[in-house]
């Protein structure tokens, strides 16, 4: 979630999900011409949100943050919790997938003797082969890069990523072709600062975006992930702006599927009022929740930060799927948010999943 500049670096139906009975997904011809596309976002949680890091005053107090951000991050069980999700995944079978959060944590006894102890995006792609539905990751972009001691004297480092994937069947057989990869990051001014004390030094909360173009079936169009602010409205507007910029233009029909950090059940919330409306009436997406689904609450976010409660706590929609030309919505699931998703005492995520069920015309 953390680039650091200066630091030593969703009543069940009988199929999938609720769709309408007429006309039925599969009735194609009711339709006319054109694909259905089933797209998925999921963040995975990297296990912290630094919130210990960033709470130390002192260089021994970072020392022992370090420690503790490490602990706590071996405690949320990644490689358990991604094993749940490639479950889960299996269990939609998306024809592409956003993907935020998917970090690599090393550590090691020096900054140039690192051991990978979680690479959560291989450990995915790893669990969702053992269940013979493997994806291929067509764009990676990493986020920031941080290394740092340890009270231990413990070296840990983490990259974090966002990423597409899609089903490698489709791509074995040219169902789908890939191009135009693109990324980055959102531009400094555009980012969340924060002065460390512990060392003296400003660091940049910066996030990204991912895009392909994708030719499904014969019909093109466009799928976009990011990961924008989560603590700073101000920010997440100023980086939904910049997504609403070169990464969606295009006169290529567009999927924007991602960690939107919107307070989208919220007409009162900054972010709704800022990011949301730019989305859905300045730039002219749909919200695929509200077309699908209207009224009904759809929340994605957050379970505690260690996983452990008992009860589900997501009270907010912010991981959200929006559309714009020739796509329609033909039914929406959360995926990861009742009580039989815990594994191990852990929920998977803090947030849960999202799926959408489209058409793309053609």
């Amino acid at each position: 979630m953390f680039r650091y500049k200066s630091i030593i670096g969703f009543i069940a139906s009988l199929a999938l999900f609720l769709v309408p009975a007429t006309p039925g997904y599969a009735q194609a011809a009711a339709f006319g011409k054109g694909h259905p596309l089933k797209v998925m976002t999921r963040n995975v949680y990297q296990g912290t949100d630094f919130v210990e890091v960033m709470g130390s005053t002192d260089f021994p107090s970072f020392l022992a943050q370090v420690t503790a951000t490490i602990n706590n991050v071996r405690a949320t069980r990644p490689d358990v919790r991604m094993a749940a999700i490639a479950e889960e995944i299996a269990d939609q079978e998306p024809d592409v997938i956003a993907i935020q959060e998917a970090t690599i944590w090393r550590t090691g006894p020096s900054p140039y003797a690192l051991t990978t102890e979680y690479d959560q995006l291989q450990l995915l792609l790893n669990g969702l082969k053992k269940h013979h539905t493997p994806y291929v990751a067509v764009n990676v972009v990493p986020q920031f890069n941080f290394i740092a001691p340890s009270s231990t004297g413990l070296w840990v480092s983490t990259t974090t990523q966002i990423a597409i994937l899609v089903r490698a069947d489709l791509l074995h057989e040219g169902d789908v072709t890939v191009t135009n990869p693109q990324g980055g990051l959102f531009p400094d001014e555009h980012s969340l600062s924060i002065h460390l004390s512990a060392l003296d030094q400003q660091i940049f909360i910066s996030r990204g975006w991912a895009s392909v173009d994708l030719n499904f079936k014969g019909t093109p169009f466009r799928f976009v992930t990011a990961h924008p602010e989560a603590f700073a409205w101000q920010y997440d507007a100023l980086q939904v702006g910049d997504l609403l910029g070169a990464p969606t233009a295009t006169s290529l029909p567009v999927v924007m599927a991602a960690d939107f950090n919107i307070q989208a059940q919220n007409p009162e919330d900054p972010t709704y009022q800022y990011a949301y409306n730019a989305i859905t009436q300045s730039a002219g997406f749909t919200d695929a929740w509200v077309a699908s689904e209207g009224p009904l609450p759809g929340f994605t976010c957050c379970q505690l930060n260690d996983l452990k409660n008992v009860k589900s706590l997501i009270d907010q929609r912010i991981d959200l799927i929006f559309v714009r030309g020739d796509v329609e919505v033909r039914g929406m699931k959360i995926t990861g948010a009742k009580q039989d998703a815990r594994v191990q005492g852990l929920w998977p995520s803090d947030h849960a999943g999202v799926v959408g069920k489209l058409w793309l015309v053609q």
